[in-house]
């Protein structure tokens, strides 16, 4: 679970509205899995003197060209995520390294692909899960994009029986509202895991 936590930054920076968490998930779990495929290839017809340098370049060309096309196809959501799109590479490679020599598995084995592709599904559930956790207890509404364009927001707190009154928590969509949320989130499973044991 641990090894999961690694660069998870720009997905918890980012996940201040559920839609952008969505799409800094889809983004970050499609940059590894390609990454981590292209980077299997290569390995096994380099010299292991260069393996490192030449997979930083895979995961950083291959985090370009995903820039690149958000940047060309989807300019709003691209600018949503400022900074923290280029970061994708270095979380792609801590992801990568940790994952596969943390599991002591084998480079391209069918073992260490169903281990990205697991990553790659948790990263993308973890980031729906922190925006929509974040979005109702920071704003109390939940912000709704059309595929069409349109936007719309579902405000919860009409929802609630007259009488009852739940102000939002503003800290949930600052910054440091993310790191939040994962606490949270890794206590509530180490409490569970811990039942189990």
């Amino acid at each position: 679970m641990k090894r999961f936590i690694l660069g998870l930054a720009p997905v918890l920076a980012v996940s201040a509205v559920a839609v952008t968490g969505l799409g800094m998930g889809i983004v970050l779990a499609f940059s590894l899995i390609i990454s981590a495929g292209l980077v299997s290839l290569a390995r096994k017809h380099l010299p292991e003197i260069m393996r490192g340098a030449v997979s930083v370049i895979i995961i950083a060309g291959v985090v370009t060209l995903v820039q690149a096309a958000l940047f060309y196809l989807l300019p709003d959501m691209s600018s949503s995520f400022g900074i923290y799109l280029p970061l994708i590479a270095v979380n792609c490679y801590i992801y990568y390294t940790a994952l596969i020599y943390g599991e002591g598995e084998a480079q391209g084995s069918p073992e260490s692909s169903r281990t990205v592709l697991m990553a790659g599904l948790f990263i993308f559930l973890a980031s729906i899960f922190a925006g929509l956790v974040r979005e109702i207890a920071g704003r109390g509404a939940i912000t709704l994009t059309l595929p069409a364009g349109g936007a719309g927001t579902l405000d919860l707190m009409k929802l609630l029986p007259p009488g009852v009154s739940i102000s939002p928590a503003a800290v949930f969509i600052m910054p440091a509202g993310g790191f939040l949320v994962a606490g949270l989130a890794l206590a509530f499973f180490q409490h569970i895991y811990k039942k189990r044991a």
